[in-house]
């Protein structure tokens, strides 16, 4: 009897920058680990390409995409075009970083984002004694990544969310969109001080996520965030 033979189905993250991204290590580890046969790879858009590269990546057969920097907007209102193709995640965040490429040509979009964050975050936070319920969270950033996060903190019971960012109108955008599903919010500039935000008393987890995590620096925030930050 002939053995069957599995053909590995395609999958790939896409970004702009791309060489920095460990999803084909990750992916290709947990598929090894549950027998599946799964080829995943890199793929470097143009800035002004996504679209066009989603669709050449589908017409080849990819069954689906990881998204990542600077395309999670563009993720979102690509699947936008087609109706049901959004997860509620996606639509709360208006940001994708999960693509499923069915086989009629239509994209449905999904946020993993936050969920991952925060399960992360209470691992760490167990080391300390303490849990996101227990804090309130400082985010730096008000794109794709930072949007995909809000829910999330919301369903974790993250006492307050301060957002941080360049563009202090999207800061304060992004905040009003947490307080309109009941988590108290405010938004600022990047060197905005806690003294300025009626905030709990708290411990404050900083996460970053704005381009700058990239390359590993330190966001350039008021001291006074880092001496009350437990994380």
């Amino acid at each position: 009897m002939n053995a069957l033979i599995h053909q590995a189905d395609r999958y790939v993250v896409i970004g702009n920058p791309i060489a920095h991204s460990m999803s084909p290590f990750i992916h290709s580890n947990f598929a090894a680990q549950l027998g599946l046969p799964l080829q995943y790879e890199r793929v470097l858009a143009p800035l002004d390409g996504f679209a066009q590269t989603v669709a050449a990546l589908q017409a080849a057969g990819v069954k689906g995409a990881n998204v990542t920097v600077p395309f999670k907007l563009d993720a979102f209102a690509l699947a936008s075009a087609s109706p049901n193709s959004l997860t509620p995640a996606a639509e709360f965040a208006q940001a994708a970083n999960t693509l499923k490429f069915n086989a009629n040509g239509t994209v449905l979009a999904d946020n993993t984002d936050g969920g991952g964050l925060c399960r992360d975050l209470n691992r760490q936070l167990n080391t300390l004694g303490l849990h996101l319920e227990q804090c309130q969270v400082l985010m730096i950033g008000a794109g794709g990544a930072a949007s995909g996060c809000v829910a999330a903190f919301q369903q974790a019971g993250v006492q307050h969310l301060t957002v941080l960012n360049r563009t202090v109108d999207k800061a304060r955008q992004l905040a009003q969109r947490a307080e309109a599903i009941d988590l108290p919010a405010a938004g600022g500039g990047l060197d905005t001080p806690p003294s300025h935000f009626d905030l709990p008393g708290a411990p404050v987890v900083i996460v970053n996520a704005s381009s700058s995590s990239l390359k590993g620096d330190v966001p350039a925030l008021h001291p006074d965030w880092y001496e009350r930050a437990v994380l």
